[in-house]
C-alpha cells in the first residue's frame, strides 16, 4: 500500500472512521475481455453464434462479438462491451478486486448472466450469476459488497413502468459470495408522493455530462490513413446517471472508431435528468469527433 494510502487509512482509525472500499489501482483497468473470456477454461466460444451476432446490424459497430458457454453449468451468451465503472470493484475483507462481465443471452431484457472474474485468478471466472427474469437486472459493487438488482413488477403492471425492485446483497467471504439480505424497496423515480413544503431543487433540467470522455482514436484507423470522423450515438441515462444503453445512431464508417465512440459514451457519468424535482431516465444523443 503506497505511504499516502496507510497514512490516510491510520489518520481514519484514529479518528473511530472505517475506512471506505478505495484502491490506487484498478487491475482490470485495461483487461481485454474478449480474449480472457476467449481463454477461460470453464468455457467454450461457439463460432456459429458469434458469427451470427457479429453480422447483426444492432452490434455490427462492436464486432467481432463472441458468444461463449458453459453448457455443463446452463450459462452462455455474447459479450459485446463493458459497460460501467460499477462493474468493478472491491470486495471483502481483504479488498479484493473483483469483474463483472455481463453476457446477453440475445432477448431484449438486458443481460443473462453475469461472470465474477477475481483479480487473484483473473484466468477463469471465480463465480456467475444468473438473471432470474431478464427484465431490469443489474449487478455493481458498493461499500464491499456485490448489489444485484431486479425489478419487480405487480400483477397487471406494464414491464415498461416497475415501481419497486428486489435489492439482493452478496458478501465476500474470502472464498465465495453469500447472499446476506434481501429487500423489496421503492424505485428513486417511483416513490410515493406525500403531501410537503414546496420543493426547493430545479423543478425540470436536463441531463448534464460530469466527466467528458474522449474516445481514443484505434491505431488501426490511423495505420489506415481513415482521417476526421463524426460518430453520433444515442444514450440512455439513467435516474442515477448512468448510461444504461448506447446505440449508434450516424456511424463513421470504420466500425472500430465507431467501438471507440460507443465506449466512451458508456463511460460517460451525468447528472441525471430531473422532473417535478425527481431523477428520471432521459434519452439524448451525444456526439464524438476523431482526429487522427
Amino acid at each position: 500500500m503506497p505511504k499516502c494510502v496507510a497514512s490516510l487509512v491510520a489518520a481514519l482509525l484514529l479518528l473511530g472512521v472505517q475506512p471506505s472500499y478505495l484502491s490506487s489501482q484498478n487491475p482490470f483497468a485495461t483487461t481485454n475481455w474478449k480474449y480472457v473470456l476467449a481463454h477461460d477454461p470453464k468455457l467454450t466460444v461457439n463460432v456459429r453464434l458469434s458469427k451470427l451476432y457479429s453480422q447483426d446490424p444492432g452490434y455490427r459497430a462492436v464486432a467481432p462479438v463472441i458468444w461463449v458457454e458453459n453448457k455443463a453449468a446452463n450459462i452462455g451468451g455474447f459479450y459485446c462491451c463493458f459497460a460501467r465503472n460499477r462493474d468493478f470493484g472491491e470486495v471483502g475483507p481483504q479488498h479484493t478486486w473483483m469483474a463483472a462481465v455481463p453476457l446477453d443471452d440475445g432477448g431484449n431484457g438486458g443481460a443473462s448472466t453475469w461472470l465474477i472474474y477475481s483479480a487473484k485468478e483473473p484466468k477463469t471466472y471465480a463465480s456467475a450469476i444468473t438473471a432470474s427474469n431478464g427484465r431490469g437486472e443489474g449487478i455493481y459493487f458498493e461499500n464491499g459488497n456485490l448489489i444485484q438488482t431486479i425489478e419487480v413488477f405487480a400483477k397487471g403492471q406494464a414491464l415498461c413502468c416497475a415501481t419497486h425492485e428486489m435489492r439482493i446483497v452478496y458478501r465476500y467471504d474470502g472464498q465465495k459470495f453469500n447472499k446476506s439480505s434481501t429487500k423489496i424497496i421503492p424505485i428513486p423515480n417511483h416513490l410515493p408522493v406525500i403531501s410537503r413544503p414546496a420543493p426547493t431543487c430545479p423543478a425540470n433540467k436536463d441531463a448534464i455530462a460530469l466527466n467528458t470522455v474522449r474516445p481514443i482514436y484505434p491505431q488501426s484507423a490511423s495505420d489506415a490513413g481513415f482521417g476526421s470522423a463524426n460518430v453520433f450515438v444515442d444514450v440512455t441515462v439513467s435516474p442515477v446517471g448512468i448510461v444504461t444503453r448506447a446505440k449508434l445512431v450516424k456511424s463513421s464508417g470504420e466500425f472500430h472508431i465507431d467501438y471507440s465512440a460507443i465506449a466512451a459514451a458508456k463511460s460517460t457519468i451525468f447528472d441525471p435528468k430531473i422532473k417535478n424535482c425527481i431523477r428520471v431516465q432521459g434519452k439524448y444523443l451525444l456526439e464524438f469527433s476523431f482526429m487522427p
